[in-house]
């Protein structure tokens, strides 16, 4: 597959300038050149010339390999990544050791090899000073000559620790085969203008942020993600970011590169392995302009994938089958610049996929285990509900105690083999609750007597006669409680445990009394008994006077 603009890269790396200025000290007080640098035709000579064609080797490799990047096979591109990937790990090592003596203030005067660790350096130091030995001492005055640093292809480079002390350092190339990975030690150089740098191991360019005099940047085929340092770099009219993992190039939207080379083809953007499963989402980092930028979706469509893309999220549903894998799509969209000018964008995008394993689920149901095979990250079928007499079966979880229910619908299996254990509740029956009731006391209502503050009792029911009372002690205002019978007073009602009978108070019980001497029955019962009482004396006085008769 191809995608358009591909060509471009190659047209704009033919045209890359070529410098006869490697390996050449500037020295002050001489002419300079346009570009602000005099070429030493002393003992310099031959070396300036064999970097010369060194140069242009390397544009003619750049222009090979971006070109073999465009016909490389899909196992020939993920070759190239996973490489990719080793040499950043590598790369990340070893600008943790440079940043370590970045710090280390040194004392002048100075041997060359203290100030310059890495040894390839201080012998390219050492010849531009003309000293005999790295071991040799010099002053800042001597490393202030010194405004350029060149090495050429496989030199050998790794640590640039030593170039802070280049106080009038221009212009730094170091070309493919070296492994520079810390750029750190150039932070402060305020006045390099020229940085070229290609096919070394870099992945954080930060250190670039404040060079505001830097107009000439070459750091195409190394490990750079993040290119946000640049965006503040007004000053670049040459910029060189191919072959690297670049997915955003927003940050520089806003330079007016309008009369150099620039061009940011062949980026290799490698997203995070996922496992296979029916599923796949991935999230998309391409951005231009502060947009979403949508890849070619040539293979997918050719390969018969299944997809659907919602910026930035990518779902692959069905059509890859299951097993180790990389998929590549190519994407290409020119970033539009200030000054109504644009930078090539494009490269591929991969997808590492690694095979899913079939794992053992097994469901225990009191000891008695079944066992079925699952795909990880996959849901598994709920089986039928087990049986348990006199039991109700409450759900799967994954620990024979506590543990947590297993959701079949959104639970999926994990990388290992797992065990789920049914759990039952005993079946029992509910107890209902029973609340004490305190029993009503209903008073008949008697007719012409108030029922709230009755002034005579009604009639006890004949048959219903009221326990016997014992008088109240003096004194105690008659209130004592009734001999035949333990209760609690409530008043003038007495309630016992037993069968919740109401036994009348004393009190009660004599105002009854009362009230049935005092109704029409007892009036009846006075005259009547009055009318026997006459009777008896008129019978009396009668058998008297028969007697005396």
């Amino acid at each position: 597959m191809c995608t358009i603009g591909l060509p471009m890269q190659n047209i704009v790396l033919a045209n890359e300038p070529v410098s006869n200025e490697v390996g050449v000290v500037e020295v002050p007080e001489k002419a300079e050149t346009k570009e602000g640098e005099e070429i030493d035709v002393s003992e310099e000579e031959e070396q300036s010339s064999e970097g010369a064609v060194q140069e242009k080797k390397d544009v003619a490799d750049t222009e090979d390999t971006d070109a073999a990047v465009e016909t490389a096979t899909p196992e020939q591109q993920t070759a190239e990544a996973i490489n990719s990937n080793s040499k950043s790990e590598t790369a990340k090592s070893t600008e943790t050791e440079n940043k370590k003596r970045v710090g280390t203030k040194i004392t002048f005067p100075d041997t060359i090899s203290n100030i310059f660790p890495d040894v390839v350096l201080a012998e390219y130091i050492r010849t531009q000073l003309g000293k005999n030995s790295i071991d040799e001492m010099v002053t800042q005055a001597d490393l202030d000559v010194v405004n350029m640093v060149a090495l050429g292809t496989n030199a050998g480079l790794k640590d640039l620790s030593g170039v802070e002390y280049l106080s009038n350092l221009g212009s730094v190339i170091v070309y493919e085969g070296n492994e520079v990975s810390d750029l750190s030690p150039i932070a402060n150089s305020s006045k390099l203008w020229r940085l070229r740098i290609p096919g070394n191991q870099i992945s954080d360019i930060s250190a670039l942020r404040n060079l505001s005099t830097l107009r000439d940047l070459n750091l195409s085929s190394n490990l750079i993600s993040d290119i946000s340092a640049l965006e503040n770099l007004r000053e670049i009219d040459e910029l060189y970011l191919n072959n690297n993992q670049i997915s955003d190039l927003s940050p520089i939207s806003n330079l007016r590169i309008n009369t150099g080379y620039r061009t940011a083809m062949n980026q290799r953007v490698i997203l995070p392995e996922m496992t296979w499963a029916k599923d796949m989402s991935f999230s998309l980092p391409l951005r231009r302009n502060g947009e979403w930028l949508e890849p070619e979706w040539q293979s997918f469509l050719i390969n018969q994938v299944s997809f659907s893309y919602t910026a930035p999220t990518l779902v692959i549903h069905d059509g890859i089958s299951n097993e180790n894998q990389e998929y590549v799509l190519n994407f290409y969209e020119p970033v539009k610049l200030a000054a109504n000018s644009s930078i090539p964008f494009g490269g591929q995008i991969y997808f590492p996929i690694k095979a899913a394993t079939y794992y053992d689920a097994n469901f225990d149901i009191d000891g008695e285990i079944t066992t079925v095979s699952v795909l990880e990250n996959e849901l598994l079928a709920e089986p039928k509900d087990p049986n348990k007499p006199g039991y109700a079966f409450t759900g799967w979880y994954d620990a024979p105690t506590d543990g947590n229910k297993w959701d079949f619908t959104t639970d999926i299996m994990p990388a290992k083999d797992m065990t789920l254990y049914a759990r039952f509740n005993k079946l029992g029956f509910v107890t209902p609750e029973i609340k004490p009731s305190i029993p009503t006391v209903v008073t008949p209502i008697t007719p012409g007597v108030d029922p709230i503050t009755p002034s005579v009792e009604p009639p006890t029911t004949p048959g219903n006669r009221p326990n016997p009372v014992t008088p109240s002690t003096p004194g105690t205002g008659g209130n004592q409680t009734p001999s035949n019978g333990s209760g609690a007073n409530t008043g003038n009602m007495t309630i016992t445990s037993q069968g919740n009978n109401i036994i009348p108070s004393p009190t009660t019980s004599q105002k009854r009394k009362l009230a049935k001497l005092g109704e029409n029955n007892s009036l009846f019962l006075q005259g009547f008994g009055l009318l026997l009482v006459l009777s008896g004396v008129a019978f009396f006085l009668w058998k008297r006077r028969k007697v005396h008769s």
